[in-house]
């Protein structure tokens, strides 16, 4: 449920983007609030997911 509410706010926040017509940015979330981000910053750049989550969301999938 939470990962729904939160595809929910991430939504909300970029369709309130597009209306402001704040095209070239992303919503994303860091440190538990969402903010808008030039996808220029971010175009290019890796960040890796830890090993830890990667073996729960597998572990997940096991069940399926």
């Amino acid at each position: 449920m939470a990962d729904e509410l939160l595809a929910l706010r991430m939504g909300k926040e970029a369709a309130t983007l597009i209306h402001q017509s704040r095209g070239g940015t992303m919503v994303s979330l860091k440190d538990g609030q969402l903010q808008a981000i030039p996808l220029g910053e971010v175009v290019g750049k890796k960040q890796r997911v830890p090993q830890q989550e990667i073996d729960f969301a597998r572990s997940l999938l096991a069940l399926c």
